[in-house]
């Protein structure tokens, strides 16, 4: 699924630890200018068990990115970043945890089972549909594995005010 031809996919640590190019940017950003990232897995996790240790690749489009060195300095909100995420067929993203942001996926195809953990330790599971909402609080860990038929979704992240 990574690299798709003629797009230029760059992997997680090209992505996240270097600055990003600065310049004049306007107010609109062609859909080939945008970083398009192969995660491979996301979030591995080896210390998981099963699936939720993180498999197969995670290609997104960072519609939106103010984390770290890859930060685009542009939106002056708690907004950390909006992601375009595709997981094929079996692939999923490793057991992680967020102590300081919050993280809304809303499901466009396919399908994705969620586990959670609760800030309280309480563990839940569940699965996604198109138009489902999965909505992750601070102190919460969770993995998701794609269905047989994949799955595309929409993550926004947002940074918890200290």
């Amino acid at each position: 699924m990574c690299p798709e031809p003629d797009i230029h996919w760059l992997d997680a640590a090209a992505f996240h630890d270097r600055p990003r190019p600065t310049g004049e940017v306007g107010p609109v950003t062609r859909a080939q200018d945008l970083p398009h990232v192969c995660y491979r897995p996301a979030h591995g996790n080896p210390a998981a068990d099963g699936w939720q240790q993180g498999q197969g690749e995670n290609p997104c489009i960072w519609v939106a990115c103010e984390q770290g060195l890859a930060a685009e300095g542009r939106l002056r909100s708690a907004l950390d970043g909006v992601i375009d995420s595709r997981l094929p067929p079996g692939a999923s993203i490793g057991w992680h945890r967020h102590t300081d942001s919050e993280e809304i996926y809303y499901l466009l195809e396919g399908s994705l089972t969620v586990s959670v953990q609760e800030a309280d330790g309480q563990l839940a599971s569940f699965r996604l549909l198109p138009g489902d909402r999965h909505l992750l609080s601070p102190g919460m860990a969770h993995a998701a594995l794609a269905g047989d038929e994949g799955a595309r979704f929409i993550a926004v992240l947002a940074r918890v005010p200290a």
